[in-house]
């Protein structure tokens, strides 16, 4: 992951995106990014805890200027369990 500060972390990969053909690897990058009217307010993912792999990842955006309350951020369906 690359934050727009510059500062990267971790990684995804996904096996079919990264089949050997011959001595020759294909991978592939997603970038995750808001419509134009909208802002980056979360991430979400599943992984397996006991293998660490992460098989799902995405982002939450909400549109440009609304201001969420505090109280979205406490609430159960959004934390990390």
């Amino acid at each position: 992951m690359v934050l727009s500060n510059g500062e990267t972390w971790g990684y995804l990969n996904n096996d079919r995106d990264n089949e050997t053909e011959g001595n020759h690897q294909t991978d592939s990058v997603v970038t995750l990014e808001p419509e134009e009217d909208e802002v980056i307010v979360g991430f979400y993912g599943q992984s397996d805890s006991r293998s660490g792999f992460t098989y799902q990842f995405g982002i939450l955006t909400a549109p440009k200027g609304v201001e969420l309350p505090d109280v979205i951020y406490d609430m159960p369906e959004l934390s990390n369990a």
